[in-house]
């Protein structure tokens, strides 16, 4: 399109009018700056009406002007809460129709759906986007407006409209609905994550793991047998919130050890990963466990969640931990579990106060007698022959981790299969040990350099002939 030329005004004799010309692809064109500005201060006034067919459906059902108040929250949060709205809303209200407009609100049409996770392998269709007329019970015309929306960065947004005469109503509603969430919504007593997505509470590891017996006694005090009888905990002067390390060599089987821990209880269930333990999830995750409480949160390698080896000076993050853990919030039946592989790289303020952590739990490197009993446990399982000692084997594997044997098993069974047996003999094990010590080996030198060269090269005359 032709560039509009600049706006010119031609002064007459009344300075209060004015010309604008404009040359168009179609011609110039005149407008009367002083008539079109009284045109347009003329149909502001007769804006006594709706704006749109939205305000009118919401206004003729409130019976005049309507005031908002809002709530939202982030999207993998927010699709949890707006699953129990319904159920809420039937509470004590009634909802009378449910629509939803497009198009600035001219148009109305069917509310939007999203299918959101409802539990393990459980799904439900919500409305996500939608506006529902609801009144009391009892007394229908106490009335309000419920909308849901989208804001532009996903979070789920609810505002509550209403007359001037029902604002604290309204304001109730919304305060009292997370509450309502936590009490009855499909969070509590499951195993879910920091993505608030669902999480199987039985992986096998009850079967799996093999745990020396200081180990055991020392979980079944301080974690297993502690959860049973943290509800009567207090009763006796015992604090019902508790914090545990899980210290050790990678591959030595924490994380094992903590699903056998989920498996052995019913409690709600909050594991947090060191990528989902950003500034502001420490806190946010333990205000739910509070509420969700008799609570279990899993802080998984929190050596290498966001630098919590360093000072709390230099740290929000750990600074949310040690707030978390001991801080001015009532943390009763709260217990955390954190895993470490570097100990030695938590900062004091965390490992060696009661009160925060008040256990540390070594997971050692299996001694003969466990790994005796991992290889007679995994001895079917990969199919190791009847001529096959596992007396022999453990000692073989001094050193070895569970993940190093199972690892074991699996090289012998691939050697096997690639000499066309199925059946695990004596001497792939002997072959498979082999590589692995050479893998090792491999693992803790340094990357070699290229060799310099010897002397400078030089070209001699006769090539050029």
């Amino acid at each position: 399109m032709d560039e509009i030329e600049n706006v010119t005004a031609k002064e007459k004799k009344d300075e209060s009018e004015a010309e604008i010309r404009l040359q168009t692809p179609f011609g110039p064109i005149t407008l009367d700056a002083k008539k079109a500005r009284g045109a347009w201060s003329k149909s502001q006034k007769d804006k006594s009406g709706p704006t749109n067919l939205a305000q009118a459906y919401e206004e003729g059902y409130i019976g005049g002007s309507t005031g908002g108040v809002s709530k939202f929250w982030p999207q993998s949060f927010g699709e949890k809460v707006m699953l129990v709205l319904d159920d809420y809303i039937s509470c004590e209200w009634e909802t009378e129709r449910i629509s939803h407009f497009i198009m600035r609100g001219n148009k109305e049409v069917m509310p939007n759906y999203r299918i959101v996770e409802a539990g393990e392998g459980v799904t439900k269709d919500i409305p996500i986007e939608a506006v529902r007329l609801i009144c009391r019970k009892d007394d229908s015309q106490r009335r309000m407006v419920l909308v849901n929306s989208l804001d532009h960065d996903g979070d789920i947004r609810l505002t509550a409209k209403f007359s001037k005469e029902n604002r604290g109503l309204a304001k109730d509603f919304l305060d009292n609905l997370e509450d309502f969430f936590f009490d009855n919504g499909p969070m509590k007593g499951t195993v879910f994550d920091g993505n608030m997505a669902f999480l199987p509470r039985h992986s096998g590891a009850s079967e799996r793991l093999i745990m020396a017996r200081g180990v055991r006694e020392k979980v079944t005090r301080h974690l297993t047998g502690f959860l049973s009888v943290m509800h009567r905990a207090e009763e006796f002067g015992i604090p019902s919130n508790r914090g545990v390390i899980l210290s050790g060599p990678p591959g030595t089987g924490k994380t094992l050890l903590v699903r056998y821990i989920i498996e052995k209880t019913d409690l709600t269930v909050i594991c947090l990963s060191p990528s989902q333990i950003k500034r502001g999830t420490i806190s946010t995750f333990y205000r739910m466990a509070r509420k969700l409480a008799p609570c279990l949160v899993v802080l998984e390698d929190i050596d290498s969640a966001g630098g919590l080896h360093r000072k709390i000076r230099d740290h929000p993050i750990l600074g949310e931990v040690l707030e978390s853990l001991d801080g001015i919030s009532d943390n009763a039946g709260v217990v955390t579990l954190a895993t470490t592989n570097y100990l030695e790289n938590i900062d004091d303020a965390l490992r060696d106060r009661p009160g925060r952590f008040d256990r540390i739990i070594q997971v050692p490197v299996p001694d003969a007698d466990s790994r005796k009993m991992m290889i007679d446990k995994m001895g079917p399982e990969f199919g190791i022959g009847d001529c096959v000692d596992a007396d022999w084997l453990s000692n073989e594997t001094v050193g070895f981790t569970g993940d190093w044997l199972r690892n074991l098993m699996q090289t012998s069974k691939l050697i096997a299969l690639q000499r066309g047996s199925e059946e695990i003999a004596k001497r792939d094990l002997e072959e498979a040990l082999v590589d692995i010590d050479d893998n090792r080996m491999i693992a803790y030198q340094s990357t070699p350099e290229l060799p310099r060269p010897d002397a400078k090269r030089s070209v001699s005359q006769g090539s050029y002939a």
